[in-house]
């Protein structure tokens, strides 16, 4: 077990971490971001202390579940092995090997479909219930859970903040699920100081994603150029994973933490990718934001997006010539005040409460 240094748990306000409850596995596969492994991460914190939290993980940014005083192992993902049918039997065999380690009583897997592995290893731990945290907002036609949802005891569908497709007869809806809670957000000032910002200049937050599948280059060098006149610091977080890389050649302040949505209070602005974690931490966080779509094989960007701006909660450049006539209007202190409104007055309730209700129930405790 990696040693574990519980400080992001201490700056969130948490207590310990539990270790007398029901063992669960959170599992998350790998993606091109930490989606999926942040929003588990969100659950299994509000699962304690009736449930002892245990992750596996696919994403090679998995560590950052120590900060939290979580145990973790990780799993290298398929892309890595490259033989599809080799891999079903090692991921089966490293959850075989997770449950019977840890007494596993449950598990609960966030990503785009359950693995063959995973389903094999289950199927060898019969008593272990299972529960599929399946993300909302599927691009039209990449639903393909038909026949996969039977597999599992529950499958939790983490909301969106406008309407989403999913009919009346749905898997367990739960609010938008974040990490962070309002109450958790750091001030403002103590924010700036754990960045190493400037107490009192004017500051843009520009985070359009890992870079795994998309060109964040060109759309980073567009804004700075609408900023470069304008007095604004601009920021960028650093991430865990690989491909996160700011252009070189520009004035920007890089910077690491995690969880980053704690210190969103250090941003006057925002302009960033309409995943579903950064979105709705955004729009939790109150920071005035435009959002930049990013392609993605089934998560639906643009439409979520879409949401913001029909909401008045943020501006949308759904395309690349859109964005520097939308970086200029974000940066207006009218338009800001107008979005800050509208993010004041949103109804703040974390799905991961519920979420970890189902859980809970899921294994009895």
């Amino acid at each position: 077990m990696p040693l574990m240094d519980p400080i992001a748990r201490e700056a969130m306000g948490l207590p310990a971490a539990s270790t007398d409850g029901v063992p669960v596995l959170f599992m998350s596969s790998n993606g091109v971001g930490m989606g999926h492994l942040t929003r588990l991460l969100a659950i299994a914190l509000r699962t304690e202390p009736d449930v002892a939290p245990v992750f596996l993980s696919l994403s090679r940014a998995a560590g950052v579940v120590s900060r939290f005083g979580l145990p973790w192992e990780h799993v290298s993902s398929n892309a890595a092995l490259g033989d599809t049918a080799v891999w079903d039997l090692v991921l089966r065999d490293a959850v075989v090997a997770t449950i019977d380690r840890w007494g596993i009583r449950a598990v609960v897997f966030d990503g785009v479909a359950p693995y063959r592995g995973l389903q094999a290893a289950l199927d060898r731990r019969p008593d272990v219930k299972r529960a599929w945290v399946r993300r909302g907002l599927w691009l039209p036609g990449r639903i393909t859970e038909l026949g996969i949802a039977d597999w599992f005891d529950t499958v939790i569908v983490p909301g969106e903040l406008g309407p989403d497709d999913d009919p009346p007869d749905a898997p367990t809806a739960v609010d938008p699920v974040t990490l962070v809670d309002r109450s958790q957000l750091a001030d403002r000032a103590t924010a700036r100081r754990e960045l190493g910002l400037p107490a009192d200049a004017r500051i843009l937050l520009v985070a359009m994603g890992s870079g795994a599948m998309t060109d964040v280059a060109t759309p980073f060098r567009a804004v700075m150029d609408v900023v470069a006149d304008r007095h604004w610091v601009v920021a960028r977080p650093r991430s865990p994973l690989p491909g996160d890389l700011v252009p070189p050649g520009l004035d920007v302040h890089t910077f690491e933490a995690y969880p980053m949505a704690r210190l969103f209070r250090a941003f006057d602005a925002a302009i960033a990718a309409s995943g579903y974690n950064s979105f709705h931490e955004l729009v939790v966080g109150g920071v005035p934001s435009l959002f930049v779509p990013q392609p993605r094989e089934t998560d639906d960007q643009e439409r979520r997006a879409e949401h913001a701006a029909a909401a008045g909660a943020g501006l949308v450049a759904p395309d690349l010539a859109d964005l520097p006539e939308r970086v200029s209007a974000l940066l207006s202190d009218d338009v800001r005040a107008s979005l800050r409104s509208r993010l004041d007055d949103h109804g703040v309730r974390n799905g991961a409460d519920q979420a970890a209700a189902v859980v809970r129930s899921l294994v009895g405790a």
